[in-house]
């Protein structure tokens, strides 16, 4: 498999990465109610970062083949992986990316459950 495949591969797993967690603050600002002035500032500071990382992963999504290619310099150097189709890396790619996301999000409720039911404190002695 080239070596600019498998980058356009990891870069497209990057965007996925950046589109689902724009559809995540999308969907968060999206229920957050509104304050009652509506200021353009308050629209603005709940759309803005969803918005701005979804035209980031899109763009990032189109420009993946340049990036490869800048990325290989020219060079289309053949990795050899064995008898691996595309398919078969993009189910590993996928199972990784899902395994990534598990292990984050984890880190990330044990968090917010902390900040929201207060550290755990030493028993007095």
């Amino acid at each position: 498999m080239p070596l600019s495949s498998i980058v356009v591969i990891v870069i497209r797993l990057f965007a996925l990465n950046w589109l689902l967690t724009a559809v995540t603050l999308l969907l968060s600002a999206a229920t957050t109610p509104l304050p009652h002035e509506r200021h353009l500032s308050a629209v603005l500071m709940l759309y803005a970062p969803a918005v701005l990382l979804l035209i980031v992963a899109a763009g990032l999504w189109i420009l993946t083949p340049a990036i490869a290619r800048l990325v290989s310099r020219g060079v289309d150097i053949s990795v050899s992986i064995g008898s691996l189709s595309r398919s078969e890396l993009y189910s590993f790619a996928f199972v990784f990316l899902g395994l990534f996301f598990i292990l984050s999000s984890f880190a990330d409720d044990q968090l917010d459950s902390l900040f929201r039911h207060g550290f755990p404190r030493r028993p007095e002695t």
